[in-house]
Protein backbone atom coordinates (compact mmCIF):
# COMPACT_ATOMS: atom_id res chain seq x y z
CA UNK A 1 0.00 0.00 0.00
CA UNK A 2 2.96 2.39 0.53
CA UNK A 3 3.97 2.30 -2.90
CA UNK A 4 0.80 3.13 -4.33
CA UNK A 5 0.16 6.12 -1.60
CA UNK A 6 3.50 7.57 -2.79
CA UNK A 7 2.94 7.04 -6.63
CA UNK A 8 -0.40 8.54 -6.31
CA UNK A 9 1.29 11.08 -4.46
CA UNK A 10 4.42 11.67 -6.81
CA UNK A 11 1.89 11.37 -10.27
CA UNK A 12 0.00 13.96 -8.36
CA UNK A 13 3.03 16.82 -7.81
CA UNK A 14 4.28 16.03 -11.44
CA UNK A 15 1.04 16.92 -12.96
CA UNK A 16 1.05 19.85 -11.05
CA UNK A 17 4.42 20.91 -11.68
CA UNK A 18 4.25 20.32 -15.02
CA UNK A 19 1.01 23.07 -15.23
CA UNK A 20 1.90 25.80 -12.80
CA UNK A 21 -0.17 28.86 -13.57
CA UNK A 22 2.17 31.87 -14.94
CA UNK A 23 -0.19 34.29 -13.76
CA UNK A 24 -1.66 35.82 -10.57
CA UNK A 25 -5.01 34.77 -10.49
CA UNK A 26 -7.48 37.03 -7.68
CA UNK A 27 -6.78 39.97 -5.20
CA UNK A 28 -5.24 37.23 -2.60
CA UNK A 29 -2.61 35.49 -4.64
CA UNK A 30 -1.42 39.52 -5.62
CA UNK A 31 -1.55 39.93 -2.49
CA UNK A 32 0.49 37.17 -1.82
CA UNK A 33 2.82 38.42 -4.71
CA UNK A 34 3.46 41.60 -3.20
CA UNK A 35 4.35 40.00 0.14
CA UNK A 36 6.67 38.00 -1.34
CA UNK A 37 8.62 40.88 -2.72
CA UNK A 38 8.23 43.41 0.83
CA UNK A 39 6.46 41.75 3.41
CA UNK A 40 4.42 44.39 5.19
CA UNK A 41 1.28 43.76 6.29
CA UNK A 42 -0.28 47.39 7.34
CA UNK A 43 -0.07 47.25 3.19
CA UNK A 44 -2.00 44.21 2.71
CA UNK A 45 1.29 42.85 1.32
CA UNK A 46 -0.25 40.16 2.14
CA UNK A 47 -3.42 40.50 3.87
CA UNK A 48 -3.68 39.56 7.61
CA UNK A 49 -2.89 37.42 9.44
CA UNK A 50 0.08 38.21 7.26
CA UNK A 51 1.39 34.66 6.45
CA UNK A 52 4.60 34.92 7.63
CA UNK A 53 5.60 31.03 7.23
CA UNK A 54 3.64 30.92 3.42
CA UNK A 55 5.82 33.84 2.34
CA UNK A 56 9.44 32.90 3.63
CA UNK A 57 8.20 29.95 1.37
CA UNK A 58 7.42 31.95 -1.38
CA UNK A 59 10.18 34.05 -0.93
CA UNK A 60 12.76 31.10 -1.01
CA UNK A 61 11.40 29.46 -4.38
CA UNK A 62 10.55 32.61 -6.15
CA UNK A 63 13.95 33.85 -5.61
CA UNK A 64 15.35 30.14 -6.86
CA UNK A 65 12.59 30.35 -9.70
CA UNK A 66 14.56 33.87 -10.43
CA UNK A 67 17.64 32.75 -10.33
CA UNK A 68 16.72 29.80 -12.73
CA UNK A 69 15.52 31.72 -15.35
CA UNK A 70 12.22 30.50 -15.71
CA UNK A 71 9.63 32.61 -16.45
CA UNK A 72 6.45 34.03 -13.98
CA UNK A 73 8.83 33.46 -10.91
CA UNK A 74 6.07 35.03 -8.11
CA UNK A 75 3.20 33.08 -9.64
CA UNK A 76 4.63 30.14 -9.97
CA UNK A 77 6.82 30.51 -6.93
CA UNK A 78 3.76 30.49 -4.67
CA UNK A 79 1.81 27.55 -6.72
CA UNK A 80 4.75 24.68 -5.89
CA UNK A 81 3.95 25.17 -2.05
CA UNK A 82 0.15 24.27 -3.35
CA UNK A 83 1.46 21.40 -5.45
CA UNK A 84 3.87 20.04 -2.66
CA UNK A 85 1.68 20.72 -0.06
CA UNK A 86 -1.15 18.92 -1.67
CA UNK A 87 0.94 15.78 -2.84
CA UNK A 88 2.76 15.14 0.73
CA UNK A 89 -1.22 15.60 2.10
CA UNK A 90 -2.23 12.59 0.46
CA UNK A 91 0.55 10.90 3.48
CA UNK A 92 -1.65 12.02 6.15
CA UNK A 93 -5.03 12.19 4.46
CA UNK A 94 -5.09 8.21 3.94
CA UNK A 95 -3.53 8.14 7.40
CA UNK A 96 -6.87 9.66 8.60
CA UNK A 97 -8.81 7.57 6.16
CA UNK A 98 -6.98 4.65 8.18
CA UNK A 99 -7.67 6.02 11.40
CA UNK A 100 -11.56 6.30 10.70
CA UNK A 101 -12.04 2.33 8.67
CA UNK A 102 -9.15 0.13 10.29
CA UNK A 103 -9.73 -1.17 5.93
CA UNK A 104 -7.26 -0.25 3.92
CA UNK A 105 -8.78 -1.23 0.37
CA UNK A 106 -11.45 1.90 1.63
CA UNK A 107 -8.94 4.44 2.91
CA UNK A 108 -6.91 3.85 -0.37
CA UNK A 109 -9.69 4.57 -2.68
CA UNK A 110 -11.35 7.15 -0.33
CA UNK A 111 -8.07 8.93 -0.32
CA UNK A 112 -8.04 8.28 -4.22
CA UNK A 113 -11.36 9.76 -4.55
CA UNK A 114 -11.00 13.17 -2.39
CA UNK A 115 -7.34 13.54 -4.22
CA UNK A 116 -8.60 13.24 -7.52
CA UNK A 117 -11.59 15.47 -7.12
CA UNK A 118 -12.05 18.84 -9.33
CA UNK A 119 -11.90 20.85 -5.84
CA UNK A 120 -8.23 19.33 -4.28
CA UNK A 121 -7.27 19.38 -7.72
CA UNK A 122 -7.54 22.74 -8.57
CA UNK A 123 -6.77 24.34 -5.35
CA UNK A 124 -3.32 22.59 -5.41
CA UNK A 125 -2.81 24.56 -8.54
CA UNK A 126 -3.79 28.32 -7.15
CA UNK A 127 -0.76 30.27 -5.68
CA UNK A 128 -2.38 30.01 -2.72
CA UNK A 129 -2.01 29.19 1.11
CA UNK A 130 -5.10 27.13 1.07
CA UNK A 131 -3.75 23.76 0.19
CA UNK A 132 -0.40 24.34 2.10
CA UNK A 133 -2.98 25.34 5.34
CA UNK A 134 -5.28 22.47 4.79
CA UNK A 135 -2.36 19.56 4.40
CA UNK A 136 -1.24 20.93 7.35
CA UNK A 137 -4.71 20.77 9.30
CA UNK A 138 -5.29 17.26 8.21
CA UNK A 139 -1.66 16.04 9.22
CA UNK A 140 -2.75 18.14 12.94
CA UNK A 141 -6.60 15.93 12.83
CA UNK A 142 -4.35 12.32 11.48
CA UNK A 143 -2.10 12.51 14.09
CA UNK A 144 -4.63 13.33 16.82
CA UNK A 145 -7.03 10.53 15.99
CA UNK A 146 -4.32 7.76 15.31
CA UNK A 147 -3.22 9.15 18.83
CA UNK A 148 -6.28 8.71 20.22
CA UNK A 149 -8.09 5.23 19.15
CA UNK A 150 -4.43 3.65 19.24
CA UNK A 151 -3.20 2.91 15.60
CA UNK A 152 -0.04 5.19 15.87
CA UNK A 153 2.81 4.83 18.31
CA UNK A 154 2.68 8.23 19.92
CA UNK A 155 5.90 8.01 21.82
CA UNK A 156 7.41 7.56 18.22
CA UNK A 157 7.21 10.83 17.19
CA UNK A 158 6.17 12.48 20.62
CA UNK A 159 9.81 14.56 20.60
CA UNK A 160 8.98 15.54 17.23
CA UNK A 161 6.80 19.14 16.40
CA UNK A 162 4.09 18.76 13.52
CA UNK A 163 3.07 21.85 12.28
CA UNK A 164 -0.51 22.74 12.68
CA UNK A 165 -2.35 24.85 10.89
CA UNK A 166 -1.57 27.83 13.48
CA UNK A 167 1.97 27.51 12.30
CA UNK A 168 1.28 28.98 8.93
CA UNK A 169 -0.45 31.66 10.45
CA UNK A 170 3.51 32.55 12.40
CA UNK A 171 2.65 31.19 15.47
CA UNK A 172 4.95 28.25 17.10
CA UNK A 173 2.35 25.37 18.14
CA UNK A 174 3.32 22.03 18.01
CA UNK A 175 1.41 19.11 18.42
CA UNK A 176 4.05 17.11 20.13
CA UNK A 177 3.18 19.07 23.76
CA UNK A 178 -0.39 17.97 23.37
CA UNK A 179 1.13 13.73 22.34
CA UNK A 180 3.24 14.38 26.12
CA UNK A 181 0.71 15.64 28.09
CA UNK A 182 -1.70 12.68 26.82
CA UNK A 183 1.22 10.19 27.61
CA UNK A 184 1.63 11.20 30.59
CA UNK A 185 -2.20 11.21 31.20
CA UNK A 186 -2.37 8.29 29.96
CA UNK A 187 -6.37 8.59 28.39
CA UNK A 188 -6.09 8.75 24.69
CA UNK A 189 -8.90 6.99 24.26
CA UNK A 190 -11.29 9.62 26.40
CA UNK A 191 -9.59 12.68 25.64
CA UNK A 192 -11.87 15.36 24.22
CA UNK A 193 -10.88 17.21 20.66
Amino acid sequence: MRKAITALALVFIAAHLASLPPTLEDLDSINFALGVQHFDVAKHQPHPPGYPVFIALGKLSTGMLRMSGIGSPEPRGLAIWSAICGGLMIFPLFTLFRALDPTDRRAWWTTVVVVLSPLAWFTALRPLSDTTGLAAAVLAQALTLSAMNGTARPRAWSSTPAPTPSTLRGARVTFSSAVRWGNRLNRWNTMPI
